[in-house]
Order: structure tokens, then sequence, then C-alpha cells
């Protein structure tokens, strides 16, 4: 209901006119789907599992002219956890943008533990010719210099000297 309020309400101030929620049985999974496709309800929620393969919502923008004249919708896909695989976030971000909508957005948040997974969806990007944010970027050579000093300390360890080059002007 916050997210319905914070994104304006429904015509008659039902959450229901503004959501859908693709979660319970088939039909009313069914029913949400239609409901966001036909431009009923403006935010469809789902998890990750429902939301990132088999939907197609290339009937969105005929949906929305046909309800009232409200614009075509231009699908956002926030991720809240990053997928385990960049296969499946290729599979949930394709959803945002298909023939008759407008650019689609994808907002995802990596969480610290899938730090290892950053290089690939850099290279993803650039691959799709989209820009590469600068956090992205600081995060990968980060992750770059940790790895060369952890491989110095190891080659330091294996010739009999400290892990550390300051534990050298120490002794």
């Amino acid at each position: 209901e916050e997210v319905a309020e914070a994104a304006g309400g429904g015509p008659n101030g039902n959450p229901e006119d503004i959501l859908a929620l693709l979660d319970g049985g088939n039909e009313e999974r069914r029913s949400a789907y239609w409901r966001f496709v036909w431009g009923r309800a403006r935010v469809l929620f789902a998890s990750f599992a429902l939301g990132s393969r088999g939907l197609d919502y290339s009937d969105t923008a005929a949906g929305a002219a046909a309800s009232g004249g409200r614009p075509p919708l231009s699908l956002v896909v926030v991720l809240f956890d990053f997928p385990p695989a960049i296969k499946d976030y290729a599979h949930c971000i394709g959803r945002t943008q298909r023939p008759g909508q407008r650019a689609g957005r994808t907002v995802a948040f990596l969480p610290e533990m899938r730090f290892w997974i950053a290089r690939e969806l850099a290279a993803l990007l650039e691959h799709c010719g989209q820009p590469v944010p600068e956090e992205l970027e600081n995060l990968i050579a980060d992750d770059r210099r940790f790895v060369a000093e952890c491989r110095e300390a190891m080659v330091r360890l294996a010739a009999g000297r400290a892990p550390c080059p300051e534990s050298d002007n120490a002794a």
C-alpha cells in the first residue's frame, strides 16, 4: 500500500488500481499479470523466479492505450538480490524492452557477497552498448588490486619472506 501511495494511487484510491502482486496460486498470478498487461495496474511485483522468465509484456503498450489513454509502460526491473549467474540477470533485464515499449531500465543491487560477478556484469553491459557505472568500475579495480596484493604476499611467503613489504623494513 505504501508503494501504491508513493506512485500516486489508483484513480479511485484503490491500491489494486496501481499494484499487481504476482503471487499466490495460478489464477491469482494470471489475474495480476493481465491487470498489468492491460494497464489496469501500473506496478507489477514478482519474485525473481516468477518475473525473470516466461512473462511477455509485448502487449502492455496496446493494453495501456486501450485503458483510458494512459501512456505506454516503460518497464523497470528492480533486483534487490542479484541473481547467482549473469545468464539469469540477462534473462531478467531482457523483460525491460520489448516491441512497442519505451526504453526500459534496470536497477540492480550487487551485494558484497557477489562482488565476483562484477567483471561479468561490466562485460555484459559493454557488449550491449550500455555504459558501465563508475561504481562498478571502481569495484572491479579494487578487486584487481586486492588479488594482486594477495598474489604478491603468496610469492613473498614462498620465498621465505614476510607477506607484507612493511614487515621487511621492520626486521
